[in-house]
C-alpha cells in the first residue's frame, strides 16, 4: 500500500503543523494516519528534492509495541479510548507542533481541534513504543 518507509527516522521526518486524522490499534502497535501527510527534510535519504516538503496523498506512522501514557487536555486527562473514538468519528483532530523523543518514550505537544467553538485546546499525547515506522507514497516537490 504504501511506496515508501522508513524507521526511526524521527531526525528527519517532522509531524510539525501536521494533524492525525485517524486512529488504529492492532497487535500492540499504534498507528496514526495524517490525511494532509508530513513533512520529510532535505536530510532525509528519500528525499531527492534537497529541501523539506510534505508528502502527498496522507501518510502514516507506526509506533509498535506501544501504549498511550497519557492524553491531557487543558491539564485534564482524558481516556485513550474516547480520545481515539473522537479522532476516529471525526469529532476531533490533533495538531503536532512539538515533538520530544526520548528513550522509548514519545510526547507530542499540540492541539486538538473541534468542530464547533471554542476551535481548539492545548494538548499532549505521551506514548511508550519500541519503533517508528513512517510510510508515504510521494514528496510533493511543490509543497515546501
Amino acid at each position: 500500500m504504501w511506496k515508501y518507509d522508513a524507521i526511526n527516522e524521527q531526525s528527519t521526518i517532522s509531524l510539525h503543523d501536521c494533524r492525525i486524522t485517524h486512529i488504529d490499534e492492532q497487535n500492540g502497535n499504534i498507528s496514526f494516519s495524517f490525511m494532509d501527510g508530513f513533512w520529510i527534510v532535505e536530510t532525509n535519504a528519500q528525499n531527492p528534492f534537497q529541501k523539506t516538503l510534505r508528502t502527498e496523498d496522507g501518510a502514516k506512522l507506526t509506533l509498535t509495541n506501544a501504549n498511550c501514557v497519557m492524553v491531557v487536555m487543558e491539564k485534564k486527562i482524558i481516556r485513550w479510548h474516547d480520545f481515539w473514538q473522537k479522532i476516529n468519528g471525526g469529532e476531533w483532530q490533533f495538531e503536532c507542533i512539538h515533538e520530544n523523543y526520548t528513550a522509548g518514550q514519545v510526547k507530542y505537544d499540540g492541539w486538538i481541534w473541534f468542530k464547533e467553538k471554542p476551535c481548539h485546546r492545548n494538548s499532549s499525547l505521551k506514548l511508550n513504543y519500541d519503533d517508528a515506522i513512517y510510510q508515504w507514497n510521494e514528496i510533493r516537490e511543490d509543497r515546501p
